[in-house]
């Protein structure tokens, strides 16, 4: 990476009023490495001028950060850096990457600092034609993935999940804070339990898939790229539902639209504007595969439990209608004809989708163990308290964020990490005709500037996967997003009531068999 490329404005001919999107600079770039001994990180080398390009990944589902780049050497920098300094000749796959990253857009958090510890080597290229050039690419983690998978811990779980998933990130793997985000709420899943020998970030995982809101919701645990305020690091926890509700109306600089051209002159603030919130390039995969969906629980599901104390067994049917402001028409199906599946009053046989729960079925296990028959004092596991009450809706939650979803290109913005809220523009297509008048081609172009919105591919997405690139002096952002309003909305998760105690053993010892049940 040449010197010029620190910062990727023009030298000459601009000054601080004109603005160019995608324009970052580095701060610094090191490299550490551990002495003989492999104790100490004491020998540091820039490393800015011969990282050709890199990207920083974080996504929702992870608190991992990913960093991934290119090193082109051409005399040797690194070799000699460790020759000279009696570390060794050879790089070892044991060292760390220190990384400040200021952008060049006007946002509250501008800085990217992390660091990052190598994971791996996996490509090197050497080539006949240029012998003193060699190429190497390079996978880095955050530090705490990497010292997190020498590690295992072993500990019984007392209450509230977000507390014992605070615990592993402080105390055992050594970060600064675990954040609350969206409404800021904790979970109110609570339960006794045990975590297994396991690594922590493996045990933060198991906690988090049984954490829920009072709303059902279930919870993220993710990272971001910017600058969380401490060096230790910090990590992020919040619901779906917190995360929408927080951000119900997007801000103006989070709002991208498609735009073919711009309007201002080149150089101006109200251009650069309207760059750092166009659409560069957009890839939709549109799988709209109703069935698969369907057979993951996405519309309805079914559950049965069986609950050893009580010596019931029984079915727990939820569905689901369809979410503003779309019709239950685009999504009304008729699967077969039946008489059992009759619609009373309706014109033709068959179910939506939204009403047909044995198209995915599952099952579950529960025991309850109360003390005398005083249901406060029942001792609940993390099945009871969280997954029996709140599987079924994150099944239909899971199916449908995966139905479809986007990816697009824009220019870079630190703030561009998961769990943030875009808001798309997407105009319809409008018919163009060359041989029109320039009278008609004129209003063409007003009608197609005002065209309506598509409402396929238009409307509120989360960000769930953030590239930050850095190629050629520029830095871009690709996204991946899922749809907010498409998710499915509640309206009967049980078909049959179940209350916190079960009843004695000696009222219903044989439970009630699905086929027995009113659908």
């Amino acid at each position: 990476m040449a010197t010029t490329s620190y910062i990727n404005a023009p030298k000459q001919g601009s000054d601080d009023s004109q603005k160019i999107p995608g324009r970052f600079y580095i701060e610094y770039m090191y490299m550490e490495f551990p002495d003989v001994s492999g104790n100490n990180y004491n020998y540091k080398v820039d490393i800015r001028e011969i990282v050709t390009s890199f990207n920083i990944t974080a996504e929702i589902f992870s608190p991992i950060l990913t960093l991934s780049g290119s090193i082109r050497d051409t005399n040797n920098k690194l070799g000699k850096f460790l020759i000279s300094n009696n570390i060794g000749n050879s790089l070892t796959g044991q060292e760390k990457i220190y990384l400040k990253i200021v952008s060049g857009y006007d946002d509250e958090q501008k800085e990217i600092i992390q660091r990052f510890a190598i994971k791996e080597y996996p490509n090197y290229i050497k080539t006949l034609d240029f012998p003193n050039n060699q190429i190497f690419t390079f996978v880095a983690v955050s530090e705490f993935a990497y010292t997190d998978r020498l590690m295992k811990i072993c500990r019984p779980v007392k209450q509230n999940t977000f507390a014992n998933i605070e615990k592993i990130f402080k105390e055992d793997l050594g970060l600064a804070e675990v954040k609350l985000e969206g409404d800021g709420q904790e979970p109110v899943s609570k339960f006794d339990g045990l975590i297994t020998i396991q690594n922590p970030l493996s045990a933060a995982e198991w906690l988090r898939s049984r954490s829920f809101d009072q709303d059902q919701s279930p919870f993220f645990l993710y990272n971001k790229v910017t600058y969380p305020g401490n060096d230790a690091g910090t990590v992020y926890f919040a619901s779906f539902g917190g995360l929408v509700n927080n951000q119900k109306s997007p801000s103006k600089d989070l709002t991208y639209k498609y735009r073919q051209r711009i309007e201002y002159e080149p150089g101006t603030a109200e251009a650069y504007a309207e760059e750092q919130t166009r659409i560069l390039s957009m890839t939709s995969n549109l799988k709209l595969d109703r069935l698969k969906t369907a057979l993951e629980g996405g519309y309805a599901n079914r559950l049965n439990v069986t609950d050893f104390s009580a010596k019931t067994y029984y079915t727990l049917d939820y569905t689901t209608e369809e979410s503003k402001p779309y019709r239950i028409g685009k999504m009304s199906v008729v699967p077969w004809k039946s008489n059992k599946y009759k619609v009373d009053g309706a014109s033709n046989d068959g179910k939506t989708l939204y009403d047909v729960p044995e198209t995915s079925i599952s099952s579950v296990q529960i025991s309850f163990a109360p003390t005398y028959g005083d249901p406060s004092t029942a001792l609940t596991n993390s099945v009871t308290s969280s997954l029996s009450q709140n599987i079924q809706r994150a099944k239909s939650f899971v199916a449908r964020m995966n139905e479809y979803d986007h990816e697009i290109i824009v220019y870079g913005k630190t703030r561009l990490n998961p769990g943030t809220i875009l808001l798309l523009e997407v105009p319809t297509v409008q018919k163009y005709n060359p041989d029109a008048s320039e009278v008609d081609l004129a209003f063409d172009q007003i009608v197609a500037e005002r065209a309506p919105l598509d409402a396929t591919v238009s409307g509120r997405y989360l960000i769930s996967v953030a590239s930050h690139n850095f190629v050629d002096g520029v830095y871009t952002c690709k996204i991946k997003l899922f749809r907010i309003e498409d998710l499915p909305v509640t309206k009967d998760s049980q078909t049959i009531p179940v209350e916190l105690t079960p009843p004695p053993p000696t009222e219903n010892l044989t439970g009630v068999l699905p086929d027995q049940q009113q659908a």
